[in-house]
């Protein structure tokens, strides 16, 4: 839906190695402008995503598990995205996502 004429948009930057393989840019990244409808939660905007890339899917979002995948991790607006509400939380335009390889410890 627009918004005085303008259509509402989020942010997703991809960043490190995702942003290589995802977008063909090097590891400093690229954010990309995605259209979003009013009530588009994080998960459709991953499934939507998922369901144009199959690269997407393979390294970001498993579809059929309904999970974003263990070396990928999302933030919004400044957290991690289980902090921030997690896959259903209601994106809002101007939110700002960021994708980064996963977090890993020992």
């Amino acid at each position: 839906m627009a918004v005085n004429g303008q259509q509402q948009t989020v942010s997703l930057e991809y960043y490190s190695w995702i942003a290589s393989q995802l977008k063909g840019v090097g590891e400093r990244g690229t954010i990309e402008q995605l259209p979003i409808e009013d009530d588009t939660t994080v998960r459709d905007l991953l499934t939507r995503l998922a369901a144009d890339s199959p690269k997407f899917a393979e390294l970001v979002y498993d579809r059929a598990d309904d999970r974003l995948k263990e070396y990928a991790a999302l933030i919004l607006n400044g957290q991690t995205i289980e902090l921030a509400g997690g896959l259903d939380r209601r994106l809002e335009p101007g939110d700002q996502l960021l994708l980064l390889p996963g977090f890993s410890g020992g």
